[in-house]
């Protein structure tokens, strides 16, 4: 995003080679519903020259405020960490936050309520269960 061309990638939907001309670089920025359970993956398709504006994902964390941000802090350091030591944080982001968690109660805590937001939303007979097929 910071880039005056960028080059078609199928993969990642960019269908067109894309020319900027003489348009300034942009910051790219990732808000709204995330949280640093998705840290690898905010990395992974954004970098991390990147804003990351975490509502309620810091708000709403269990041990409070300041928590949340902790949480948030210790999982960006833990993959950039872990990207600068050679790991692919994409694959291995999950097992990642989880090492990192082991030291850090403020993001156990927050991946602990994500998990169980998510499986809260996959309980059957929920839209999202069902949209993924799981019924009764």
């Amino acid at each position: 995003m910071r880039d005056s061309t960028v080059a078609a990638i199928f993969q990642e939907g960019l269908f067109f080679d894309q020319d900027w001309g003489s348009m300034p670089g942009v910051m790219p920025v990732a808000s709204g519903g995330i949280n640093a359970a998705q840290m690898h993956l905010l990395l992974h398709h954004l970098g991390e020259d990147v804003i990351l504006q975490f509502g309620g994902g810091t708000i709403g964390h269990p041990m409070g405020i300041a928590a949340g941000a902790t949480a948030n802090r210790v999982a960006l350091e833990a993959m950039i960490k872990a990207r600068n030591e050679g790991k692919d944080i994409l694959e291995e982001g999950p097992e990642i936050l989880q090492k990192a968690a082991r030291l850090s109660p403020s993001l156990q805590a927050a991946l602990n309520r994500r998990r169980n937001q998510t499986a809260n939303r996959l309980r059957p007979g929920s839209e999202l269960a069902y949209e993924r097929g799981i019924y009764g």
